[in-house]
């Protein structure tokens, strides 16, 4: 299995502390992890700006998607 974050960081919650709300939006992940015991292909999310915005998705995928 492979585990894909994708974030889309052009819009305005990146402008003046990326690296800050990067950090909040992986921290975020990480939470939502940490209650998932075993991975599965059917565990998936979506991540908010501080804005509100929908701007990562994560997933598990099977080895050959």
């Amino acid at each position: 299995m492979k585990f894909n974050l994708t974030c889309d960081l052009d819009n305005a919650a990146f402008d003046d502390c990326s690296g800050l709300e990067l950090s909040r939006i992986l921290g975020s992940v990480i939470n939502k992890l940490e209650y998932i015991s075993e991975l599965t292909t059917e565990d998936t999310g979506i991540v908010r700006d501080m804005n509100g915005n929908n701007i990562c998705k994560w997933e598990v995928l099977e080895d050959d998607e």
